[in-house]
C-alpha cells in the first residue's frame, strides 16, 4: 500500500520549518517502510488535477511524518535543499 503524506524535513532547512509531499510505502503491519522524493506528472492536465486531488485527500487530517517513522536520522537524509526558485530573492 502507498499514499501521499507530508514529511518533515526541517533538518535540511537549518531547523526552520520545511515539509514535503512524498509517496509513502507501508509494511503489512501498517508502519511506513519508505518514501520517494516529491514529484508528480501526468499525460493530461486532467490527470495532474486528479493527482492533486488525491494528494489533498491523502494528507488531510493525518500527522506530518518524521524521518524517525522510517528509522532514519537527519544525517541519513542525503537530500540537499535548493533555494534556486526562492521568489523572495528576486525582490
Amino acid at each position: 500500500m502507498w499514499n501521499y503524506r507530508l514529511l518533515d524535513r526541517s533538518h535540511l532547512n537549518g531547523g526552520e520549518p520545511w515539509v514535503e509531499i512524498v509517496e509513502v510505502f507501508y509494511r503489512n503491519d501498517g508502519k511506513p517502510s519508505g518514501f520517494n522524493e516529491p514529484f508528480f506528472n501526468g499525460e493530461t492536465p486532467h490527470e495532474v488535477a486528479t493527482i492533486l486531488l488525491r494528494i489533498m485527500n491523502d494528507i488531510e487530517g493525518k500527522p506530518v511524518l518524521k524521518l524517525s517513522d522510517f528509522n532514519l536520522k537527519p544525517e541519513d537524509d542525503k537530500k540537499v535543499l535548493s533555494h534556486a526558485y526562492d521568489i523572495t530573492a528576486a525582490r
